[in-house]
């Protein structure tokens, strides 16, 4: 029974450590700053692009379709887990996008850098947040 005592221990001083760890609760929420809605073919549309967010940077605008992340085709995909598994993740990773401009031709191809949320999400009439710290493994 001692090395239950142990375990318990170290588990409590673990999650006290890794709770107050301002880093590490960052980490998994990174975002590179956009508020998307699903298609019904499993693509996004870029409804928001936050100021100074790394996708208002790189020239992302409200309307572009985002088809592809990080090489996964979206195509068929399941919403929550696209925007939980692919397109958030640790402040300071890299995400591929490939996206379709309304009016323009071609993909556009782009690198972005997850940055710590930059604001809240806003309420969009109609439309259901997802917001990382409710998100389900």
């Amino acid at each position: 029974m001692l090395w239950c005592r142990y375990l318990s221990a170290f588990l409590l001083l673990f999650l006290l450590i890794h709770s107050a760890n301002p880093v590490a609760a960052e980490k998994s929420h990174g975002s590179i700053g956009t508020s998307v809605v699903p298609t019904t073919a499993g693509h996004l549309v870029v409804l928001k692009v936050i100021k100074g967010s790394p996708a208002a940077q790189k020239g992302i605008l409200p309307g572009d379709l985002i088809f592809e992340v990080n090489s996964f085709d979206l195509t068929g995909s399941e919403f929550a887990k696209v925007v939980t598994n692919h397109l958030w993740g640790e402040v300071g990773t890299e995400v591929d996008l490939k996206l379709l401009r309304p009016g323009k031709e071609g993909v556009i191809s782009l690198r972005l850098k997850r940055v710590k949320n930059l604001e809240k999400a806003t309420d969009l009439q109609g439309v259901k947040m997802i917001l990382p710290e409710n998100r389900s493994p």
